[in-house]
């Protein structure tokens, strides 16, 4: 009878154990299936940010089931698992499906935290690089015409030079700018990359637009420093022609 009893005890505890293994498999596999159907990075921090904090409810959620599957793992020694038994591919599936969630939940956490840092780079360079787009077309558009003196025009050309300079050192930003955001477009949304797109063909529109009016303005300044000089050197024959009457009438 004891041993009956005993068999019985077993057949029932083995029962239950299969129960609760396949109750942590189920949630296990619907963990991957949410992992496996993660939308990829976006390209912006907020967004990444966002995706984050759902994978940190996953990962909570893969904690408290990991926590059961220890428990489990714990008794399944006193069983003798005969090879093929339903308890022995239960406990098998078990531990695939666990450790597969394992890795691809770190696997996220790496390549969210580096998209992340893309993000954050992208968006400050980006920001940086407007701004100073910006405080270019204001200069550009807040001048105040062409001096009418020699020294006043090469003085504006000088500055325009150097303005010159100041772009051209720009030009390898902007590249690094679009080299990094066609990195991060890799492998995500076509909403997201619409969205980088749209920004990288202003920024290089408004870049050509400072370019065009460089050109513009260092040609006007050459036209004007050429009639300033006309315009000295008129003055300079009538000032000699003034200063010769005037020694005349005094002979």
């Amino acid at each position: 009878d004891d041993k009956t009893k005993s068999t019985v005890d077993i057949a029932e505890k083995a029962s239950e154990l299969k129960l609760q293994l396949s109750y942590l498999l189920d949630n296990l596999l619907s963990l991957k299936t949410q992992l496996d159907n993660h939308e990829p990075p976006h390209l912006l921090p907020d967004p990444i940010s966002e995706q984050l904090q759902h994978l940190d409810i996953i990962n909570s959620q893969y904690n408290s089931l990991q926590t059961s599957v220890d428990e489990l793992f714990q008794e399944i020694p006193s069983f003798n698992l005969e090879d093929g038994s339903e308890l022995q591919l239960l406990t098998h599936n078990v531990s695939s499906t666990n450790d597969d969630v394992k890795n691809i939940i770190s696997q996220w956490q790496s390549r969210l935290q580096r998209a992340r840092e893309s993000a954050l780079k992208f968006d400050r360079d980006y920001k940086t690089f407007s701004q100073w787009v910006s405080d270019v077309l204001r200069k550009l558009s807040s001048d105040d015409g062409i001096r009418a003196t020699v020294e006043g025009v090469e003085r504006q050309i000088s500055d325009t030079t150097s303005l010159q300079d100041e772009i051209s050192n720009h030009q390898q930003s902007l590249q690094k700018l679009m080299d990094l955001a066609r990195g991060m477009m890799g492998g995500a949304s076509p909403e997201d990359c619409i969205l980088i797109g749209d920004r990288l063909a202003q920024i290089q529109a408004n870049y050509e637009i400072i370019q065009r009016q460089l050109l513009g303005r260092m040609q006007a300044l050459k036209e004007g420093l050429k009639k300033a000089k006309e315009f000295s050197t008129q003055h300079e024959t009538v000032l000699d022609k003034l200063e010769q009457q005037h020694s005349d009438l005094h002979m």
